[in-house]
């Protein structure tokens, strides 16, 4: 039962991208557009993956205290803050829409799931 159910959405799922590869309608315009935010999705994961602070064997293992922020500074982080929340909203709606679509037409369009592994301080 499930088996067959997979079989139909794949089924849709090839039936679009061959409609897509054939006529320059809607379904290449969906294909081009999902191309284009995998590709910032994915640029966006690992510009978070190199931010990630790297192990250091030399430094010392009692970290210093930190200076006490300025004015300036803080405000860039706030303002540096709200932005970072205003796009984790805009890709969880847009990931959101993406699985409505999945479920409306039968389709899979591959959300990848990328898992970080690393030591986080």
């Amino acid at each position: 039962m499930i088996f067959s159910q997979v079989w139909v959405i794949v089924d849709h799922t090839l039936e679009l991208l061959y409609n897509s590869a054939i006529s320059r309608g809607l379904p290449h315009q969906v294909t081009e557009n999902l191309g284009h935010i995998t590709g910032v999705e994915r640029s966006r994961i690992v510009s978070a993956i190199s931010k990630l602070p790297k192990w250091q064997p030399q430094a010392p293992s009692i970290p210093e205290v930190p200076k006490p922020l300025t004015q300036k500074q803080l405000k860039t982080l706030e303002a540096k803050r709200e932005l970072d929340q205003f796009k984790e909203n805009a890709m969880g709606a847009l990931s959101q829409v993406i699985r409505m679509a999945e479920a409306s037409a039968g389709l899979t369009l591959g959300r990848t799931a990328i898992s970080i592994r690393r030591w986080r301080q």
